[in-house]
């Protein structure tokens, strides 16, 4: 019974975590640009705000930190599976790029600042807080949980539900990466997909001035790349590895039900949807 409430109170801080690591962000991101009004843009406010977030996270849970948690590696990375994940994110990125025709032209911020932001500082945060300190707290109760719901909570944290569905696909990769290997793989991925293909390849077109660049390159880019991930997914047995690591770790009873039907979760989730219809409504209202 012990145990039971023990886990209970362990699980439901994680959903704690990601609720207050997404309100926070968002608050001190606006008392950081209030506070450096017209000395610092929004992508280094947001960069500061993250960063200050994180690092206190990071001091409220280093005692429950397992010793070589960030860095040390659990198992090799083999080259062809590194080449699928990157190759995944490739065809993300590239289904992104064609079915919303999001070019160069609309890049957040259009300056480096929303490189050192998105880029960098989200990649290495985000994967800190999610795969390092909740993952770290979930995975003793199941694999498969683990994987499931920082999935679902990283989604969640970013407060609506496009972004819950997307990022939750996204977290599932991460999840097992970082289970597997190791946190630094995560934000090399990460990087990958935030900081190479959706910030620095555009600004680099933009920068050259040829309109081709411009329009098509980083769409060439993503689709050479997810060539080269499906053709490393084909020569390897990531699938059957997948099955097997999973399936030697049954998870515990319970554990679902302790992240999902606890309060902060039901409220991280009805955020999501209250910013979503807020969103929606606020789109409407413009076309009208």
């Amino acid at each position: 019974m012990e145990d039971n409430k023990l886990m209970r109170k362990e699980l439901a801080s994680g959903a704690r975590l990601a609720l207050i690591f997404g309100i926070m962000n968002t608050l001190l991101n606006s008392l950081v640009s209030a506070i450096f009004a017209g000395k610092l843009n929004g992508n280094l406010a947001s960069a500061i705000a993250i960063s200050i977030v994180t690092v206190i996270a990071l001091l409220c849970n280093r005692k429950k930190l397992p010793e070589g948690w960030f860095c040390a590696a659990k198992e090799k990375m083999d080259p062809r599976v590194i080449l699928s994940f990157l190759g995944f994110f490739a065809l993300y990125q590239l289904a992104t790029k064609l079915l919303f025709r999001s070019g160069s032209e609309g890049l957040p911020g259009n300056s480096w600042s929303f490189v050192l932001y998105m880029g960098i500082m989200v990649p290495i945060c985000e994967e800190t807080i999610f795969r390092g300190i909740i993952l770290g707290k979930y995975v003793k109760y199941g694999r498969v949980f683990a994987l499931i719901c920082t999935s679902i909570l990283f989604g969640a944290y970013h407060m609506n539900l496009i972004q819950l569905v997307t990022g939750a696909l996204m977290g599932l990769v991460f999840a097992y990466v970082g289970m597997r290997y190791c946190i630094g793989w995560c934000i090399l991925i990460h990087f990958f997909n935030n900081g190479l293909v959706a910030t620095i390849l555009p600004l680099l077109w933009k920068a050259s001035g040829n309109s081709f660049l411009i329009s098509r390159g980083t769409i060439i880019v993503c689709a050479i790349v997810a060539a080269v991930g499906l053709a490393a997914f084909l020569g390897s047995h990531l699938i059957r590895d997948i099955r097997e690591y999973f399936a030697s770790d049954p998870g515990t009873k319970g554990s679902c039900k302790a992240v999902f039907l606890n309060a902060w979760f039901i409220v991280l989730i009805l955020i999501c949807i209250g910013m979503t219809v807020m969103v929606f409504y606020m789109g409407m209202n413009n076309l009208v």
